[in-house]
């Protein structure tokens, strides 16, 4: 039900691609397309939300997957903004195979420069996995993993990133 909800606050644009661009995701979109978003919900919650919300339109300037095993494949749809869509599908990726559309802002971003500091995020008991985290005045809690658990091993997958020049990055969830 929620699924059917989310996937009626997005619709794609006839934007043409950009060239080059022929891989399409779920929901027809693509490098060049944009995505429209029904914010009303969110802009009444925004006075709660740690965070500014993003534009109303999301014009995709990335889009990579990572293939989870099982049949599951995670789309992720970047913009020029630094917002990113991700859409979880099983068994293939056309409407119906749709699980989960999440909406997604960078807080931050650190670039840890030495191994002190990377030992501090990624690491047995490390600040990646920990059950919860402060910044800014605001403490986030860990959605994945068992609850009772104050820190658990990250999971690592690879995302294949295509833009104007394919990339690959690894990522520590």
């Amino acid at each position: 039900m929620i699924i059917k909800h989310l996937k009626g606050l997005f619709g794609g644009s006839t934007d043409e691609p950009e060239a080059g661009s022929s891989l399409t995701g779920p929901m027809g979109l693509r490098i060049g397309r944009a995505v429209s978003m029904d914010m009303m919900r969110l802009r009444l919650e925004e006075p709660k939300l740690a965070l500014t919300l993003p534009s109303e339109t999301l014009v995709v300037s990335g889009y990579g997957t990572v293939d989870l095993g099982g049949g599951s494949t995670l789309h992720r749809f970047y913009d020029d903004n630094h917002t990113m869509l991700q859409v979880l599908c099983e068994f293939g990726s056309d409407e119906s195979s749709i699980r989960e559309i999440m909406l997604f802002r960078p807080w931050d971003a650190v670039s840890p420069t030495s191994d002190a500091e990377w030992r501090a995020w990624d690491g047995l008991g490390a600040k990646i996995g920990s059950a919860s985290f402060s910044a800014d005045g605001h403490v986030f809690q860990r959605v994945w993993g068992d609850p009772a658990s104050s820190w658990i091993n990250p999971s690592e997958f690879v995302e294949v990133v295509r833009t104007a020049a394919p990339c690959a990055r690894s990522i520590k969830r």
